[in-house]
């Protein structure tokens, strides 16, 4: 095996130490010693994939994604917490591996050397490729043993030389390049105006059996959100004393971890700011915190009677946390009569879009036929039409929404020319194409090659895709992916 990667060079304690703290240990991650007792979750062609092979493929896949996501903490934790997507991934590179042994794809260890030498996670300050770095992340923050994730590297590297030879070679045409260049970097001048849909709410009304059988159809998706309920204390922090609240912070931690039913008379006793937040869901803030994802993400990951670690709200001057989950209140379906408020409404938005659909059509009918100019035919329901400039694919329009499907769309317009009702989050958007300004041509000719790679990967995804729908082995779920 890859013995080169174990041999112990000058121990860099200070740095193994820094891994420690910013890379947190996945203890979860072990292989399952007893695959022989698991129940299966599927088959693959003529095999049985019992549920510990499914377990170590998850395994390698966060392993994968933590790759992938070296230096981008949340979003990597973002990824890894959605179980239905990460379940799916596993699922999915079983089927690949299956086809890449049948297939015969092999790689040596010169490769898979090659590969983790490559990886900045296991490297130096000054690039160099590091193996007590690489001892450390795999065995004390992964939980895998050396030769286990090596292994799960040479089946990464297997599958991605099967689906390159079953993708074959893929050419961009320039068309294509330039196209998608424009798309990021093109900015368009517009003449608008919305058909709201808030206009026509009170003028629509679904009848009783529409009610009844929304219900019948999305029953599952009628349910009270899943809430929480929590305690905190809170301490103000500058750029000066930022390292003597923490310190504050920590010791009141410590007594609370031994007294937690006290979690509110030790606040007090150390002269922290104590509030409770009352129940609240995930798309709530917390009363009394300014909004932080990683405040957020802790509260709604905690388990029950948890007190976390002091958290800060970001850049000073801010404030440092210690939260305490007091109960869960698990998402609760709900009955017909508990639901009819809220299908009502959602029926009124949907006809309510409808009828502001049907308007927009009219009224671009009359500008393409009768060549009544834009700015007339707004009068009519939206008043003055707006003009707007340099509006991009990440632009909002306040009275719109987000402006992405108008610019890509007015991207392949003619100046002058009025485009057909969008959908838009406000309604229905009808613009006139004033003026496109391109990208700049010396930033196009350092994008291309980026660019290139971007639409050759998405086309290698587009076929592997249609192979997992058409043409992969054989595959049969017992378990539901979802739940699982």
């Amino acid at each position: 095996m890859l013995h080169i990667f174990r041999k112990k060079g000058v121990q860099r304690k200070l740095l193994l130490i820094l891994l420690i703290i910013i890379i947190p240990p996945f203890v979860m991650w072990g292989f399952d010693s007893a695959v022989n007792k698991e129940p299966a979750i599927g088959r693959i062609g003529n095999k049985e994939i019992k549920q510990g092979a499914f377990q170590e493929s998850l395994i390698a896949v966060k392993a994968t994604i933590m790759l992938s996501y070296y230096g981008n903490y949340e979003l990597f934790s973002n990824i890894v917490r959605n179980r239905p997507m990460m379940n799916r991934y596993a699922w999915d590179r079983l089927i690949f591996l299956s086809a890449a042994d049948k297939n015969g794809t092999k790689v040596p260890d010169s490769d898979v050397f090659s590969f983790i030498r490559s990886q900045p996670i296991f490297t130096r300050s000054n690039g160099q490729f590091d193996p007590d770095i690489y001892d450390q992340v795999i065995r004390k923050n992964l939980g895998l043993e050396l030769r286990n994730f090596e292994e799960i590297i040479r089946d990464n590297l297997r599958i991605q030389a099967f689906q390159i030879s079953l993708a074959g070679e893929v050419t961009v045409p320039d068309s294509e390049i330039a196209e998608l260049f424009s798309l990021f970097n093109g900015k368009v001048d517009l003449s608008y105006f919305v058909v709201t849909k808030e206009k026509y709410m009170g003028t629509v009304s679904p009848d009783p059996k529409e009610v009844q059988d929304y219900y019948a159809e999305h029953s599952r998706e009628m349910v009270a959100p899943h809430l929480i309920e929590l305690e905190y204390a809170a301490l103000p922090y500058t750029k000066t004393n930022r390292r003597e609240v923490i310190e504050k912070m920590h010791a009141s931690y410590e007594k609370m971890l031994t007294y937690p039913t006290e979690f509110q008379k030790i606040s007090n006793e150390d002269g922290l700011r104590y509030q409770k937040s009352g129940e609240i869901s995930v798309n709530d803030l917390i009363p009394g915190i300014k909004f932080s994802k990683d405040i957020h993400n802790a509260a709604f990951s905690m388990a029950n009677g948890e007190i976390t670690t002091p958290i800060s709200s970001g850049e000073a001057p801010g404030e440092m946390y210690l939260l305490h989950k007091l109960r869960d209140i698990p998402e609760k379906a709900l009955s017909f009569e508990e639901s009819k408020g809220k299908i009502t409404e959602i029926l009124m938005r949907q006809k309510s879009l409808i009828m502001a659909g049907t308007v927009a059509a009219n009224l671009y009918k009359e500008i393409r036929e009768n060549l009544t100019p834009l700015e007339e035919v707004s009068k009519q329901v939206y008043g003055t039409a707006r003009s707007v400039k340099d509006i991009t694919l990440n632009s909002y329009l306040d009275d719109a929404g987000a402006a992405n499907t108008v610019v890509e769309k007015a991207l392949k317009a003619k100046p002058q020319e009025v485009l057909a009702p969008i959908e838009c989050a406000k309604g229905y958007i009808i613009a006139r194409l004033e003026k496109i300004t391109p990208g700049d041509p010396e930033l196009f000719n350092k994008q291309k090659d980026l660019i290139t790679s971007q639409l050759v990967r998405a086309k290698r995804e587009d076929i592997m895709t249609k192979w997992l729908a058409e043409k992969a082995p054989k595959t049969k779920l017992i378990a539901n992916l979802d739940e699982l």
